[in-house]
Parts: structure tokens; C-alpha cells; sequence
């Protein structure tokens, strides 16, 4: 009996170590997603900031314009 129970025991041990590196094996999995992800994300912030960027500036050209027109037909 205390034989069986022995091995009942490194069978659940065994069990637990399968379940510990599968556990393990898919942190890493995730850990790798999270990074192609976080880089992925970098990138469009990047582009977002350039467009927005680029479109402010467009903005700012347009609206210059506008205060040197209202200027000359005030007279400043």
C-alpha cells in the first residue's frame, strides 16, 4: 500500500513538472506576442504622431495666412 502511494505520488509529481513547464512554455509564448505586439504598437503611435504632426503644420500654414489677409485688410 505504501508502495502504491509512493507511486502515486511521483506520478503527481511528474504530473505537476508537466504542468509547470507547459505553464512555463506558454509564458514565453506570450512574453514573445507581447513584444511583436508592443513593437507593432510603437510604430503606428510613431506614424500617428507624424501624421498628426504634418497635419498641424498644414494647419498653422493656413491659419498664417488667414492673420496676414485679415492683417492687410484691416490695415497692420
Amino acid at each position: 500500500m505504501i508502495k502504491g502511494s509512493r507511486e502515486d505520488i511521483n506520478r503527481v509529481h511528474e504530473s505537476i513538472q508537466d504542468v509547470s513547464q507547459e505553464i512555463t512554455s506558454s509564458c514565453e509564448i506570450i512574453a514573445e506576442k507581447i513584444d511583436d505586439a508592443r513593437g507593432e504598437i510603437a510604430g503606428e503611435v510613431k506614424e500617428l504622431h507624424s501624421d498628426l504632426k504634418d497635419d498641424l503644420k498644414e494647419r498653422l500654414v493656413r491659419m498664417e495666412a488667414d492673420v496676414s489677409q485679415i492683417k492687410a485688410r484691416i490695415g497692420l
